[in-house]
């Protein structure tokens, strides 16, 4: 405090209190914050293999220390490392020491490496466990307990959205069926929050399937559920879905056949996941229907435009939540204006939306023998990829005649 503040506060006191004030400044040594004493995981695994370096006798170098993590995930006890991080000999040479350090400094009991996803039918993910004894997590999503092996299946948090829309269903009366089950990701909600009277949920990865039925179990739901083991073209129920997911990315489109297949003979609903690609070229949008995501070229969407209208409907009636228009055109009408990249950006998944619904057609009249109509109720965007890549779901009102 300053000595003149002081000095006019003794005064102002000694005119109210009548009487001669005294004031005097006294040092407090407060103790000091115990927010200065707590380090980052980052700090306390660096500091942590820095002294087991030390006290092992090797060498902290530029190189050691530019080698520690600068990222990881972590699932419950289980962290999962980057497999860029930790690669030179010298920790090798540490042997386990060097993973009970990192268990210590980062508050788990189980370390794993994770590389990219392996190019298999499967799509499994390439992780390793290097200290512990199993791989298996559970994550809670919307009160649904997911149980799986880290090693041996995947967990995508991002489609939580879709998640969510599906819980919000009234699936009571319907049996649906899921091409694509995984370890449960939509067959889960359906059972759970939408309450469907039954679900069929095809998979082929014997981990998922194990992973699946262990979820099936721990959700309480494992009597309205059959699991299809194995190629879902080989093994989906035909003729009794009232619902088919195909939550299959970058495209769904070899179940396309099978989901409609799947439908009872009077209809039903599809909900089509697909990775669009939005990416304008030379100011217009892309000539051709998706790049590396489906075999469905341009010609077969330009030669569908010559198809009468009144042989095929479709009535776009929301775009992510968005009012568009009841003519099939699919103009969207929101407020942003029309030379927007998020206008060009709907414009293509309304025209990828009307080339599907259009091939759906077309494969429900060959399946079923009979003429269909085909509505498009809705396009959820799930995510994006940056920055042109859009996972979106397309919801198809399936009505034969």
């Amino acid at each position: 405090m300053d000595q003149s503040l002081l000095t006019r506060l003794e005064q102002e006191m000694t005119h109210m209190l009548g009487q001669q004030i005294d004031l005097k400044l006294q040092n407090i040594a407060l103790p000091q914050s115990k927010k200065i004493n707590i380090m980052t995981p980052k700090q306390s695994l660096k500091i942590g293999l820095k002294n087991l370096v030390s006290r092992l006798g090797g060498l902290w170098t530029v190189e050691v220390e530019d080698d520690l993590p600068s990222h990881w995930e972590k699932h419950g006890d289980l962290v999962v490392l980057p497999d860029s991080s930790l690669c030179l000999p010298i920790w090798t040479a540490l042997g386990s020491d060097v993973w009970i350090e990192v268990c210590r400094s980062l508050s788990c009991k189980r370390i794993a490496k994770k590389s990219h996803v392996l190019a298999d039918e499967f799509r499994r993910p390439s992780v390793t466990l290097l200290y512990g004894e199993d791989g298996w997590v559970e994550h809670i999503d919307n009160k649904i307990r997911y149980s799986y092996d880290v090693t041996k299946c995947m967990f995508s948090a991002g489609n939580i959205t879709e998640k969510l829309r599906i819980a919000k269903f009234d699936c009571s009366q319907e049996v649906v069926v899921d091409l694509y089950a995984g370890i449960g990701y939509f067959t889960l909600p359906y059972l759970v929050h939408a309450q469907a009277k039954h679900v069929h949920a095809c998979e082929w990865n014997p981990d998922a399937i194990l992973a699946l039925k262990h979820n099936l179990h721990l959700n309480n739901v494992v009597e309205r559920c059959t699991v299809h083991e194995g190629d879902n073209k080989q093994v989906c129920p035909r003729g009794i879905a009232d619902r088919v997911n195909l939550g299959l990315i970058p495209s769904s489109e070899e179940g396309w056949p099978v989901a409609c297949a799947a439908l009872k003979p009077c209809g039903g609903t599809l909900h089509i996941h697909h990775n669009i690609n939005s990416k304008p070229c030379g100011g217009t949008l892309h000539n051709h229907h998706n790049i590396n995501t489906s075999s469905v070229c341009q010609t077969e969407l330009d030669s569908a435009e010559h198809v009468g209208s009144s042989t095929i409907f479709t009535e776009i009636s929301a775009i992510g939540g968005k009012e568009t228009s009841k003519d099939g055109l699919g103009q969207v009408l929101d407020d942003e204006p029309l030379q927007s990249k998020s206008a060009d950006r709907y414009q293509r998944w309304i025209k990828w939306a009307q080339g599907t619904s259009r091939i759906v057609k077309g494969l429900l009249e060959t399946i079923h023998c009979k003429p269909w109509e085909v509505t498009i109720l809705h396009i959820e965007h799930v995510k994006s990829y940056a920055p042109y890549i859009d996972h979106v779901v397309l919801d198809l009102r399936c009505t034969s005649f």
